[in-house]
């Protein structure tokens, strides 16, 4: 265990001694990606759901009655691991499910307890991101985001 914990905090330090890595921006972003994986990880946990479950809850609060096909495609989840997630929700009593005009077909929505879920979670993730970037200052911060935003608008 204490070498497990001192890899992670090497890796976690910013300085891998990896000099080939030096300079590549998709490397650094990625170290970012999953310093930020990490912190809504341990915040989603404390609800017993993770991350892919919380982007699930997130986004069926702009899309109440979505087609669990359809969401898993919106979200990047394969059907599988989509099948694997709401029936985890469901016996959470977070989402429910109701079969659609097709009987193969499966509606999603929060339950009142998912609402109730999403709305304790989204201000600790908040305060959470608040936190990490604090280091670039305010306006840092939001060049940044607007800055992710532009580059989330190119394609492959």
């Amino acid at each position: 265990m204490a070498i497990k914990k001192l890899c992670y905090e090497w890796i976690n330090s910013g300085d891998t001694g990896l000099k080939g890595f030096d300079g590549f921006i998709s490397y650094n972003l990625l170290k970012v990606a999953d310093k930020l994986h990490y912190r809504l990880h341990k915040i989603v946990n404390e609800f017993g759901i993770n991350p892919q479950e919380y982007s699930i809850i997130l986004a069926l609060q702009d899309c109440s009655g979505c087609n669990q096909v359809t969401l898993g495609k919106l979200l990047g989840i394969d059907t599988a691991s989509m099948v694997k997630f709401v029936d985890s929700l469901e016996k959470l009593e977070i989402v429910e499910r109701r079969i659609g005009k097709d009987k193969r077909e499966r509606l999603l929505s929060l339950t009142n307890n998912g609402v109730q879920i999403l709305e304790e979670i989204k201000p600790l993730i908040q305060q959470s991101e608040k936190e990490f970037f604090n280091i670039l200052g305010d306006e840092g911060a939001e060049a940044f985001y607007n800055s992710v935003e532009k580059l989330l608008t190119l394609s492959n």
